[in-house]
């Protein structure tokens, strides 16, 4: 049997599930050993998190539809840098499909403060443990500082905001402009 792209693609789908699963038990293990209490959150942008009072559940990849397919979902993932391998999909055509998100970032739209040199390059995320509540309040500490960062407004496919983190990184240094789902800063529009 040929592997073809789509093939793997519907794979790599499949195993979202998995991982959607598997992640919320890693979550519930850990409110366990913290008596229950705190709020997760995606730091986007980030390969880990580093607040004085979080812990890293797992480091990942951001991920979501095609930006130029028009069924494509809306909504970036954090996916696991640790997948486990799902049973092989039936070949067809009926599934959808997820990519890996790139920065689309250059010296024309560099957004100020915000680091120089990801352009092209895979969105690192990571899901946090913020410990000890379970409620947002006023007077929290500052963990990070962010741009606003979504799908570019005239492509095919809808996104969804994304506060990046200043600071972003890159899952490495490879430059492969597959573009997939795209981060591009966003600004205010004329026709408000």
């Amino acid at each position: 049997m040929e592997y073809t792209p789509v093939f793997f693609n519907a794979m790599f789908v499949l195993l979202i599930g998995v991982y959607v699963y598997k992640n919320e038990r890693r979550i519930a293990d850990i409110w366990t050993t913290h008596d229950g209490t705190g709020v997760t959150y995606i730091r986007w942008g980030k390969k880990l998190c580093d607040g004085s009072n979080t812990e890293t559940i797992y480091s990942g990849q951001v991920g979501g539809g095609h930006y130029a397919h028009t069924g494509a979902s809306v909504n970036y993932v954090c996916l696991p840098n640790d997948p486990d391998v799902a049973q092989p999909l039936k070949p067809h055509c009926d599934y959808d499909l997820i990519y890996g998100a790139e920065y689309q970032i250059g010296a024309y739209n560099q957004p100020q403060g915000m680091r120089s040199g990801i352009e092209n390059r895979d969105a690192a995320c990571a899901v946090c443990l913020a410990k000890g509540r379970d409620t947002c309040y006023k007077g929290w500490t500052k963990e990070y500082s962010g741009i606003l960062m979504a799908g570019k407004y005239d492509h095919s496919a809808s996104s969804e905001y994304a506060c990046v983190d200043n600071d972003a990184e890159a899952i490495s240094d490879d430059s492969k402009d597959d573009n997939g789902i795209l981060f591009y800063p966003v600004k205010q529009s004329a026709d408000h």
